[in-house]
């Protein structure tokens, strides 16, 4: 096998390797009482941050837990709308860029998930506002509109990402 496709290979199970160990540890070691349950945390943070959004917008919403409630909608922020996934899949592609340095990689990573973070709470705020006063809208928002939205959120912080690669790094590719 050419030293090339070994590089690529490598890349790919480091990726792989990355997200598999963050999914173990937020989704098997969490539930089982192993440690904190993070991702219900998030979850009620998020949907904490998307209610006040909403209520600087000058909206009446109820908050309950991972809960948000306006008018006749509700909408529960569950551990698969948290963006965790989306998160680990950005991490882990800018992990698996051999040329990348590490304080290069931790700077993507942070930024990239306060740019997905920022998105996940204007697409919950967002999908309240339509379950309540637009709920025809709401299905293909959330299944349709949203994810496409998300997928090009993480392509483009990771193209931006490559981009800024420093030039003694990139100059090794």
């Amino acid at each position: 096998m050419p030293s090339r496709w070994l590089g690529v290979l490598v890349s790919v199970a480091r990726a792989l390797g990355f997200i598999a160990s963050a999914w173990v540890l937020l989704y098997v070691a969490f539930p089982l009482g192993l440690a904190l349950d993070l991702p219900m945390a998030l979850n009620i943070a998020l949907a904490w941050a998307s209610g006040a959004v909403l209520q600087g917008l000058g909206l009446s919403v109820a908050r309950s837990g991972a809960l948000l409630a306006m008018g006749n909608g509700a909408v529960r922020v569950a551990d698969v709308c948290n963006g965790v996934g989306e998160w680990l899949l950005l991490a882990g592609a800018m992990f698996a860029i051999p040329q990348a340095g590490w304080r290069h990689r931790l700077l993507g990573m942070v930024t990239g998930g306060l740019v997905l973070s920022t998105l996940n709470i204007a697409r919950i705020s967002l999908l309240l506002v339509l379950r309540a006063d637009a709920p025809a809208w709401f299905g293909v928002t959330h299944e349709q509109f949203m994810p496409l939205a998300v997928v090009l959120a993480i392509v483009g912080c990771f193209f931006l990402w490559l981009r800024r690669l420093p030039r003694e790094m990139a100059a090794r590719r």
